[in-house]
């Protein structure tokens, strides 16, 4: 079977837009497509968890389509997928935000042959930019405050190159 993508986004324009500059880049021989959330990783866990748990019976590809509300999306959605990668902000300002049930989705989104693979950005996606210049290893020793989350994007801004 050819490979045949399917990337699960929690929303705006950053991610999908990086997503296709980086399938452009380096995988242009792959059929893929971006399937935009538009909320974050503990709303969409939210429906998922049963009495603690993942409901492992759920159809994660079903379970989409249910949040799905507009024609695109639901064409996206019905397609075949080879893997399937989700790739959230962290969020753990959110008062959604659990250790347990990120944990838990960090194990059930193990392959991204089977249910998908999770992909987490800290403390958000904007984190790929915060590195000083390209042979600046110093960005490994950065350390985000939970009092920062809400300006960490303008910290971003000062101090990355890739802006």
């Amino acid at each position: 079977m050819s490979k045949n993508i399917l990337f699960v986004v929690e929303g705006g324009r950053s991610e999908p837009r990086f997503l296709h500059n980086l399938m452009r880049t380096f995988r242009s021989d792959v059929s893929y497509d971006v399937f935009t959330y538009r909320t974050n990783i503990h709303k969409m866990l939210e429906g998922m968890f049963v009495d603690g748990d993942i409901d492992h019976d759920l159809d994660f590809l079903t379970y989409l389509r249910s949040a799905s509300n507009n024609r695109e999306d639901s064409e996206i959605l019905n397609n075949r997928f080879s893997d399937i990668y989700l790739v959230f902000d962290m969020d753990p300002q959110d008062p959604k935000y659990d250790p347990e049930k990120i944990s838990k989705a960090a194990g059930y989104f193990g392959d991204s042959t089977d249910n998908g693979k999770l992909y987490l950005n800290y403390p958000m996606f904007e984190s790929y930019r915060h590195i000083p210049s390209l042979d600046d290893l110093s960005y490994l020793d950065v350390k985000v405050a939970m009092g920062e989350m809400g300006s960490y994007k303008e910290r971003v801004q000062r101090e990355g190159f890739l802006n």
